[in-house]
């Protein structure tokens, strides 16, 4: 069985380096996370948000909120 396992080492500490594994999929380039923040939406209005990748199968954290 292929391991796709990696580990990187810090060149000034010689320490392991380590990530958790969200972290790690931004870095591959797998996984896309955003925030914004828009005070002025009207009541009953939208706030559109588009993604766009280069990736064939993005994986998008998203979170949204609403206060009025």
């Amino acid at each position: 069985m292929e391991s796709n396992l990696s580990a990187s080492v810090d060149r000034v500490t010689d320490s392991l380096v380590t990530v958790d594994t969200i972290h790690h999929q931004i870095h591959l380039g797998r996984l896309f996370e955003a925030s914004v923040f828009v005070a002025s939406v009207a009541d009953a209005a939208n706030l559109d948000v588009l993604f766009k990748t280069n990736t064939a199968a993005p994986h998008v954290r998203a979170q949204f909120s609403a206060g009025g």
